[in-house]
């Protein structure tokens, strides 16, 4: 085949979905054998891609509500989600009662869903069991992971030019 002899390893058929494209990133950086740097929605680390924000649930949700109702929520949703990393990174949250860390972790880990934060609402799912078995300590030492994962799906928005720099 004619591709194959330009070194041509996969292709891709058109329209493409953002998700089969990281897919194929992966399948092919594990028969280079090296990383791929993925701007955008999805990063591929060690030969994992990780999606952070699925852009369809966006476009779907600003589709329903209207974009004037989309930003509203969505300004809402990044103000909780930093005012709960925000509370988490007191010191005294460590001695906070967990039933009451849990409760607001649980409140911004549906809200992720709800805006197609797919890797915060993982995050936020494991720190939710963390607490159910264990004390705010514990869920609290979970806090720099969330950070990053905070901060990847922040990028991904602003690559999508729904969060301003």
């Amino acid at each position: 085949m004619k591709s194959e002899k330009n070194g041509t390893i996969s292709g891709l058929p058109k329209p493409f979905d953002k998700l089969i494209l990281f897919a194929k990133f992966k399948n092919i950086s594990n028969k280079i054998g090296h990383v791929i740097d993925i701007s955008g929605n999805g990063y591929l680390v060690e030969g994992v891609v990780t999606v952070f924000i699925d852009f369809k649930i966006t476009e779907e949700l600003k589709e329903q509500l209207g974009i004037d109702v989309f930003r509203t929520l969505f300004d809402c949703y990044i103000t909780e989600t930093e005012t709960m990393i925000s509370g988490l990174s007191e010191p005294s949250a460590k001695n906070q009662d967990v039933t009451d860390l849990i409760k607001e972790i649980h409140k911004v880990a549906g809200s992720s869903a709800t805006f197609g934060a797919l890797e915060m609402h993982k995050a936020l799912n494991q720190m939710e069991i963390l607490g159910k078995e264990s004390d705010a300590p514990t869920v609290i030492s979970r806090l720099d992971e969330l950070k990053e994962t905070w901060n990847a799906s922040k990028q991904s928005y602003r690559d999508q030019e729904l969060l301003n720099a």
